[in-house]
């Protein structure tokens, strides 16, 4: 179930896309309206920036639903999305009295990560059937495991919430499309500082997708 946060927060980024869309209305008043709606499949490459995790970029599954509205040249859409990805890190990084066992510092170690995104993208049509997109994303984390089940409590190591910026492309053909973004994270998703920890953890995201609109 979305969390009450998650509803507020996606109800907060649908107002100033609205409010975008209408005032676009308002100027290309005659050109046509084109609805989206759809879903879409695709892969993350992510990584969390920050000295206990390894510098590469992981796999993971994303797909969920999108929908949006296009007046001529421009157009805004939001979509909500699930991904899946893991991070390695290193487990001498962390204060001992994370894990169970003292000696489990010396083994590598990953989570798996859960996330629900609502990403608010305003359109810009550049040449044929490409469009350039921006705009924020807000990411809910909804579930975390510890791969090897190493530590004493995996639920404090990561905020809840995190802000990013997206920039991509997309072409639409017919009623598929195909896309490529780069997604930055604004947010220091480290939960631990309370304990020790200090580093600061943002999310950098490559990623590929392609929907079907339904509309």
């Amino acid at each position: 179930m979305i969390s009450k946060k998650l509803r507020l927060a996606f109800i907060g980024l649908l107002f100033p896309a609205f409010s975008f869309a209408q005032a676009l209305n308002a100027v290309t008043a005659a050109s046509p309206v084109d609805i989206d709606l759809g879903v879409k499949l695709g892969a993350n490459f992510s990584k969390l920036q920050g000295s206990i995790f390894d510098d590469t970029y992981r796999t993971g599954f994303l797909g969920g639903a999108f929908g949006g509205v296009k007046f001529g040249k421009y157009g805004v859409s939001a979509e909500l999305l699930y991904s899946r990805t893991r991070f390695t890190y290193n487990p001498s990084s962390l204060p001992s009295s994370f894990f169970k066992n003292a000696s489990d510092t010396a083994k590598e170690n990953s989570f798996a990560v859960s996330n629900l995104s609502i990403p608010i993208l305003f359109n810009i049509k550049l040449v044929g059937p490409l469009w350039f997109q921006v705009g924020p994303q807000y990411t809910n984390l909804i579930s975390i495991g510890d791969e090897n089940g190493l530590l004493k409590d995996v639920n404090d190591v990561f905020k809840n919430g995190d802000i990013s910026g997206v920039a991509g492309l997309q072409a639409n053909i017919s009623k598929i499309n195909i896309g490529a973004r780069y997604i930055m994270g604004f947010s220091n998703m480290n939960g631990s500082g309370a304990s020790g920890v200090t580093d600061s953890w943002k999310n950098r995201t490559i990623q590929l997708h392609v929907g079907y609109a339904f509309l």
